[in-house]
């Protein structure tokens, strides 16, 4: 895993698909690997469903030579596989120079199609889908040096109607974290509590649902200690099991829901905090206390608690420091007791509600830790603080970004950050003129070439509605006086950042 030198520190550099198991995302792609894509007046959703389909197919068939070239072991076997996937490649290139040419358009900034295009050509494996009822399922992870795989089961819910109506559209999913039984304190299974939940729920008939079986001696309680121990211990099984699911069945990746309640709370939090850009909203039932949460990253996740009037103080608290950033996202809803069957049709109209923006303009982020520096499209890349160190609120690493594509100009505020990047689209700006960014004040002009390689990487991830088609790497930010700092500290609200 890489590293990056920091003052005299070091920081594992971690990519945002870790979260999904520790393995994938965009990361830092050799910027001279990049293939790029010529400029030319830019359309949206100009392709037509059959050449889609075509680029698509294509597409498909590059990715599958990546992942069997990456798995090969064998001298001879991998040099074969590698003229193929170049060959792949310039055969996908070549298609989309054609349609371009044809249309008068470029497909890499036309990120409708793009996304149209990276949906159909995701590389699904191949699933056991049993549609109408509760089931349990189990995936197997192969542990380096282990003479067993690890088993990770899970229950899962498929609609009716996913076998023929997934062969044209993708479906919502809700990922519900378990709570437990309070006769013997012990999680319910995935299965069971899916069941508790969502028996007869009008969701069944339009929405995915799946649910992690936790280790028994799990107790996700407080603050996790490390990443480690909020990566491996608290996360680990949910981030396997999850992202398996993920590769194998027809999800809409911007309408996915995350769920706990409980003993599940913190769980639910922690796993919106390390990874907020996958999910549309975050439903909490009967919350327990919830120190500890980075609330300042909850500027683009709505959030919805359901309370009885004892829990009701926690989700007060938590809506209090909402306030305080001034986001308008969080929803209270006030029942009797849990599960709340009395709220299900507002929670019903709350969740179908929901949908993602896969390109939010404005972001905020302070990291949980250091090695988590990925939020969004904005990478924290050099600290002068690590979030570990700080002692004060004004010691902690915080980035503000905003992006303005009528100006063609991107806000950045930072504050114990030495530089980062931004992973752009033309959603957020136009590529094919000059972006102007400023820092703290500074403004610096930038030039860019659409790479078509790095459009592409997401087909190979679990999230191929997030579109990069430019990195913006090693922005540095201009010192500030001290003076300055004192005045940020002033206007952050104080103690309200956790």
């Amino acid at each position: 895993m890489p590293t990056t030198k920091v003052a005299n520190h070091e920081v594992t550099g971690m990519r945002s698909f870790f979260l999904w198991c520790l393995a994938l995302l965009l990361g830092a792609l050799p910027l001279s690997a990049l293939a790029q894509s010529p400029s030319s007046k830019k359309k949206a959703g100009v392709l037509s469903p059959g050449e889609i389909r075509r680029i698509a197919q294509k597409l498909n068939k590059y990715v599958t030579l990546i992942i069997a070239y990456k798995n090969e072991k064998r001298p001879e076997r991998k040099f074969r596989l590698g003229s193929k996937k170049a060959k792949a490649f310039e055969t996908l290139k070549k298609t989309i120079e054609t349609l371009e040419k044809r249309k008068k358009f470029n497909f890499l900034a036309s990120t409708g199609d793009l996304r149209a295009v990276l949906r159909q050509g995701f590389n699904y494996k191949k699933a056991k889908t049993r549609p109408g009822d509760f089931f349990q399922g189990q995936y197997k992870e192969k542990i380096p040096g282990a003479r067993q795989p690890k088993v990770h089961t899970f229950g899962y819910w498929i609609p009716k109607k996913y076998p023929l109506e997934s062969k044209k559209r993708p479906f919502p999913l809700i990922i519900s974290l378990p709570t437990m039984r309070s006769e013997t304190k012990n999680w319910y299974s995935g299965r069971d509590h899916l069941k508790n939940l969502y028996a007869g729920s009008p969701l069944l008939q339009d929405h995915i649902l799946f649910s992690p079986d936790l280790p028994p001696d799990l107790k996700a309680e407080g603050k996790p200690s490390s990443p480690d121990q909020l990566l491996s211990e608290w996360l680990g099984s949910i981030l396997f099991s999850f992202n398996e699911f993920l590769t194998r069945h027809k999800v809409d990746w911007n309408r996915i829901i995350l769920e706990g309640g409980k003993e599940s709370t913190s769980l639910a939090l922690y796993f919106a905090n390390v990874a907020p850009r996958y999910f549309a909203g975050l439903v909490i039932r009967d919350p327990r206390p919830l120190q500890g949460a980075v609330v300042r990253d909850f500027a683009n996740l709505p959030t919805l608690f359901l309370v009885s009037q004892a829990t009701k103080p926690n989700a007060e608290w938590f809506l209090k420091l909402i306030k305080l950033f001034n986001y308008d996202n969080c929803t209270i809803l006030e029942g009797e007791k849990f599960p709340f069957p009395s709220l299900n049709q507002k929670v019903v109209d709350w969740i179908r509600a929901r949908k993602r923006n896969p390109a939010p303009p404005h972001l905020v982020f302070q990291p949980l830790f250091s090695v988590l520096g990925s939020h969004w499209w904005v990478q924290i890349s050099k600290y002068d603080k690590f979030v570990e160190d700080a002692k004060t609120e004004a010691d902690l690493p915080v980035i503000e970004v905003t992006a303005d594509k009528k100006t063609n100009r991107i806000t950045v505020k930072a504050r114990n950050i030495s530089s980062y990047n931004l992973l752009l689209n033309d959603d957020l700006v136009d590529l094919d003129k000059p972006i102007t960014v400023v820092t703290n004040g500074k403004a610096q002009e930038f030039k860019v070439t659409r790479s078509l390689s790095l459009a592409i990487m997401p087909a190979l991830n679990n999230d191929p509605q997030f579109v990069t088609t430019y990195p913006l790497v090693g922005i540095q930010v201009p010192k500030t006086e001290s003076k300055s700092s004192s005045a940020e500290k002033k206007d952050s609200g104080g103690g309200g950042v956790r």
